[in-house]
């Protein structure tokens, strides 16, 4: 493992553990650098760490509560913003994973591309 891959590795238990101390009624994230790291970026166009943040973030251990935050958060964001060049990848992991097409039906369709959106419903497990 790589620098660069511990790192991820550790902002992804970061941000885990930050929305885990949240209460569930609350919904608006005081500021962490974990939190804003993440939410900066969809935000500032950095597609690939968002993605691999996901491909790191979602296999961990995390209750249902933060599961339903990084498919409506992260996820949604990379799929509304970026859809078109990681839908292939998202299929495929889908395909492949369980948990993953768990996660993907969390996720809205917001304003992902209908075509983006399509293939997607396709491979994700049931909505919730």
């Amino acid at each position: 493992m790589n620098q660069d891959d511990a790192d991820l590795m550790q902002l992804a238990e970061k941000w885990i553990a930050d929305w885990e101390m949240r209460g569930p009624d609350d919904r608006r994230p005081k500021s962490s650098i974990s939190i804003d790291k993440v939410s900066a970026f969809h935000l500032s166009g950095e597609d690939e760490a968002l993605s691999e943040f996901i491909i790191v973030a979602y296999p961990k251990e995390m209750s249902r509560r933060v599961f339903a935050v990084l498919a409506a958060g992260p996820l949604e964001d990379l799929l509304v913003y970026f859809g078109a060049q990681y839908v292939d990848c998202v299929e495929s992991i889908a395909r492949k994973d369980p948990k993953f097409r768990q996660l993907l039906g969390g996720v809205w369709k917001n304003a992902i591309s209908d075509e983006v959106w399509e293939r997607i419903s396709r491979v994700r497990g049931g909505t919730w």
